[in-house]
């Protein structure tokens, strides 16, 4: 997991709370980092991204954008990033 873009991520979202976990699903670990309280516009855009807000939201440098780079963390990592609007965000991570 690429940890320094994940906290980079994380200190935009500001989230009220972070939770690690753990997962064995298939007979594959997984963790999950689960983001809570992040904006609701965020979550959205970070499960479906329109390039053009996010280019705007480029000189922002805000909680939305912060979502939206977690998504790309998640994939970098090959994992995911699912969303439970209105305020959460679960980045699943491959563990070897």
């Amino acid at each position: 997991m690429p940890a320094l873009r994940l906290i980079s991520g994380l200190e935009l979202v500001r989230p009220e709370r972070i939770e690690l976990h753990r997962e064995s699903r298939v007979g594959r670990n997984r963790g999950r980092v689960r983001v809570i309280g992040a904006p609701a516009e965020g979550v959205q855009l970070a499960m479906a991204p329109h390039y053009e807000t996010l280019i705007e939201r480029l000189e922002h440098r805000d909680a939305i954008l912060g979502c939206c780079l977690l998504r790309v963390v998640a994939r970098s990592a090959g994992g995911e990033l699912r969303g439970a609007p209105p305020s959460q965000l679960d980045l699943y991570f491959p563990i070897e």
